[in-house]
């Protein structure tokens, strides 16, 4: 053997006896930051997922009502957009007051023989189901009509949720155009707030 070349006793004398497992404060420790991290993630990704319904919610929501507006405009009928009678989407329901939780849903019809009612003769445009966990407020009495001429009366729909603190009112104007605005005022909250189960 040369100079350079450590004879297997030396190169034993200087290995370190290692261990590939965790000790119990290792363990303790890594159990103790994952408990930490999670309950600070848990929340945060519950408010995520509610600020998500609301914002679809209020998407489809205006889709309908944009849908509605159009078809009124090009065919020259009055389109009404009402709140569904029950969860099958085929019949409006009776509760007209102002400040109406729509639970089960949205329903947008051609009111082609102008009785204001939902019949057979009608055409329904689109159907939506409401998210039960999704307040969803009709800030005025009866239901919605668009106009031939695409014009509507001044309205407009509340959305929130007590799980998460995004909401969303969508403003109807005379034109029947349709704004969406990310913050209500307190009262609105309040009165959307004051709908939930």
């Amino acid at each position: 053997m040369g100079k350079n070349n450590l004879s297997l006793k030396t190169v034993a004398k200087y290995t370190v006896n290692t261990s590939n497992g965790f000790t119990i404060m290792e363990l303790m420790i890594t159990l103790f930051i994952m408990a930490a991290l999670s309950s600070i993630a848990v929340p945060s990704f519950a408010n995520i997922v509610h600020n998500g319904r609301i914002r679809a919610a209020s998407l489809q929501l205006l889709t309908t009502l944009a849908n509605s507006r159009y078809h009124a405009l090009s065919f020259g009928v009055t389109v009404i957009v009402c709140q569904a009678k029950d969860s099958t989407m085929k019949h409006c329901s009776d509760a007209r007051k102002r400040n109406t939780r729509w639970s089960d849903g949205v329903i947008s019809y051609a009111d082609l023989n102008g009785n204001n009612l939902l019949d057979e003769k009608d055409l329904i445009l689109t159907t939506a189901q409401s998210h039960k966990s999704i307040v969803m407020v009709f800030n005025q009495n009866g239901r919605l009509r668009f106009l031939p001429n695409g014009s509507s009366r001044s309205a407009g729909f509340y959305l929130c949720s007590k799980a998460g603190n995004s909401e969303r009112h969508l403003k109807i104007l005379y034109t029947g155009r349709t704004r969406s605005i990310a913050k209500m005022s307190d009262h609105n909250r309040q009165t959307c707030l004051s709908k939930a189960n």
